[in-house]
C-alpha cells in the first residue's frame, strides 16, 4: 500500500493514487499563489501572453526551447504569438 504522500484528494474527497496518474500529471504539485484568481475581472489572453513571453524571456529567446517549458508544440507557440500580438 503506497504510503500517505502517493496520494491526493479531490474536491469531493475522494483518493487517487498519483503512481497511477501520468507522468506529467504526477509532477504537478500545487499552483503557485501567482495563480489565485483577483476579486476583479482579469484577461485570460494578457495573462497567456505575459506566461508565454516570461518563457521566451527564460529560454534565452529560443522559442524551441520556451514552448516546451510550456508544454505546447513551437508549432503551437508560434500560433499563439500570432493570435495575441
Amino acid at each position: 500500500m503506497p504510503d500517505q504522500s502517493d496520494w491526493r484528494c479531490d474536491a469531493k474527497g475522494k483518493s487517487l493514487f498519483a503512481m497511477l496518474l501520468p507522468p506529467h500529471i504526477q509532477s504537478i504539485q500545487k499552483l503557485p499563489a501567482a495563480f489565485d484568481l483577483p476579486d476583479e475581472a482579469i484577461v485570460l489572453e494578457d495573462i497567456e501572453k505575459k506566461l508565454i513571453h516570461r518563457a521566451i524571456e527564460k529560454a534565452g529567446g529560443n522559442k524551441s526551447k520556451a514552448a516546451k517549458l510550456l508544454g505546447i508544440t513551437r508549432r503551437k507557440l508560434y500560433s499563439m504569438l500570432e493570435r495575441l500580438g
